[in-house]
This record gives structure tokens, C-alpha cells and sequence, in this order.
């Protein structure tokens, strides 16, 4: 078993910026959640603090469908796979999760597709 797939959570998300109003935007796709910001640095930041925000109340409420009731729509999920295919970054993005109960080892793989 490799290192990802002892992870509790995978999750994927999309930076892109929106040409029509000129803002960067970030998408989980597995939660749904978004974020926008003026630059693909603080997109990122915002959506990892957005992250570990849903992530830690979902489990110290033992409420993980909540955590994943409403995922990007599949348009999302398209851009996804073609941003990479066309050779976006695709980078880790390690999550700060403080548990009550501390759980060992990394409990999230989020990977960050940046496509301009």
C-alpha cells in the first residue's frame, strides 16, 4: 500500500482564473467549495484554510456525508482533466488538520491543479 492510499481523504482542486471578471477561482471537487481571490497564491491559501476548516468539523462531528454532499458540478470535473491533460501544475497542498484526538500520519492528499 503506498502513502496515498493510507490517506482518509483525497481530495482535488481547480485554480483557475475567471476571464470575464478577472478573479482567480478555486474549486474542491469532491466538496464543492469555493473560493476566489485576486491572485492564484491567496486562492490557494483561502481554499486550504476552507479545507481544513470542513474537513476538521466534519470529523470531530462524525458528519463526513455532510463533508461531500455537494461536489463541483461536472463541468468542473471536466475542466479538471483537461487542465491536466493540457499540462497544469499539479501540485500537493498539505493540510494543517488539528483533531481533538490527534490521528497519525497525513489524513489528507489535496492535490492543486493551477491552469491560467
Amino acid at each position: 500500500m503506498n502513502a496515498k492510499d493510507k490517506n482518509l481523504f483525497r481530495l482535488r482542486v481547480l485554480a483557475d482564473l475567471d476571464s470575464e471578471y478577472n478573479v482567480w477561482v478555486a474549486r474542491c471537487l469532491e466538496t464543492g467549495s469555493m473560493v476566489t481571490a485576486d491572485d492564484p497564491e491567496t486562492v490557494i491559501e483561502m481554499m486550504k484554510e476552507v479545507l481544513e476548516d470542513e474537513i476538521t468539523f466534519a470529523w470531530e462531528n462524525d458528519n463526513l456525508a455532510n463533508l461531500y454532499s455537494t461536489p463541483a458540478p461536472r463541468e468542473i470535473l471536466l475542466r479538471w482533466r483537461e487542465a491536466v491533460e493540457a499540462g497544469a501544475e499539479v501540485h500537493p497542498l498539505q493540510l494543517d488538520l488539528k483533531f481533538k484526538e490527534p490521528l497519525d500520519g497525513d489524513l489528507a492528499n489535496v492535490e492543486v491543479a493551477t491552469a491560467a
